[in-house]
């Protein structure tokens, strides 16, 4: 007995000469899932343009989905593309928008300019365009997303339209809810897909949102938040 609690005590006094030198542990690995995803591509009907190349340079597709009671945490948002050539794609301009109608762009929820990972599917002649590492709060109701490849993509990037094959959540792309917006290029301002365009043919497209699962995002704790748990086990 006498022997453990020496050993115990010597711990506790190397944790107290050196605190800073405590390791950070992460608090548990979440899972991700797909909260929404509108669906895969439709074969036989065009795609609608979908890019940003800046402020005032861009073509965008904003589709519609629910989140359901409790709220999510969005850890990324992708979109599935068709290109016209095989561009390198490294960097996605993002938005999530509530209250969007025709003519008005509603309340711009969350949004961003960042690296975005490439994945080109063969089954549907795709690339997918994901954003990763958010955490955006997003309480129960209904939003907008876009999610655009960064780049000059007038007649070279198109987002997939889909009918809602494969798809997670709710809308399941079938109800014809997305808007195109492009006041500079297209001289469209938040218009119904489902009625005009410059290329309209549907109006549900391919693109997603990935969630954080039950457990919390990962956290770390400091140094000092680690020597006082590991001074508790100790203990």
């Amino acid at each position: 007995m006498y022997n453990v609690v020496l050993l115990r005590l010597v711990a506790l006094s190397l944790l107290l000469v050196f605190p800073s030198h405590s390791p950070l542990h992460a608090q548990g690995t979440p899972s991700v899932s797909v909260g929404w995803y509108n669906g895969d591509r439709l074969f036989g009907v065009g795609g609608e343009s979908n890019w940003y190349s800046s402020d005032t340079d861009f073509a965008r597709v904003y589709d519609d989905f629910i989140v359901p009671d409790g709220g999510w945490t969005v850890a990324g948002v992708f979109s599935n593309q068709v290109f016209d050539g095989n561009p390198v794609i490294t960097e996605a301009a993002w938005e999530i928008r509530s209250g969007v109608v025709s003519g008005t762009a509603g309340t711009l929820v969350a949004w961003g300019i960042g690296p975005a990972t490439q994945t080109y599917n063969p089954a549907n002649a795709t690339s997918r365009i994901e954003v990763d590492g958010l955490q955006v709060q997003l309480a129960p109701g209904k939003y907008w997303l876009n999610v655009a490849p960064v780049g000059e993509g007038k007649g070279i990037f198109y987002v997939a339209p889909t009918a809602g094959a494969n798809a997670v959540g709710n809308p399941p792309g079938n109800d014809g809810g997305a808007f195109f917006n492009s006041p500079s290029v297209y001289n469209d301002n938040f218009t119904p897909l489902a009625v005009a365009g410059p290329t309209v043919q549907t109006g549900d497209f391919s693109q997603g949102v990935i969630i954080w699962g039950n457990a919390p995002p990962p956290q770390q704790l400091s140094a000092a938040a680690q020597w006082q748990a590991d001074i508790a086990s100790l203990v």
